[in-house]
């Protein structure tokens, strides 16, 4: 999936690594904070140099098989987003 576009099926129960980049319309930001979050399951990004992306890798709830769940990314002072929604089977 690309900035929320396209189908995603992941297994419930299994860590889903999230990856992404934030920019203020002409630079790359590489000095963010916050959390990923997936259903009921939470995680810090980080920012990786080498791939100069954030990513966050976030294990989800085995409770939630056949649901839909947001992907919500949550950048401190910026407020929260949904970025994508899918389906955990």
């Amino acid at each position: 999936m690309k900035n929320g576009i396209g189908i995603g099926q992941f297994k419930a129960g299994s860590t889903i690594p999230v990856k992404f980049q934030l920019t203020d319309g002409t630079s790359l930001i590489t000095t963010a904070t916050g959390t990923v979050t997936i259903g009921s399951a939470s995680a810090s990004f980080r920012w990786d140099a080498t791939a100069q992306q954030y990513i966050a890798n976030v294990k989800t709830d085995k409770a939630v098989i056949g649901t839909s769940v947001s992907v919500v990314l949550a950048v401190d002072q910026a407020g929260n987003q949904t970025i994508a929604t899918i389906d955990l089977r």
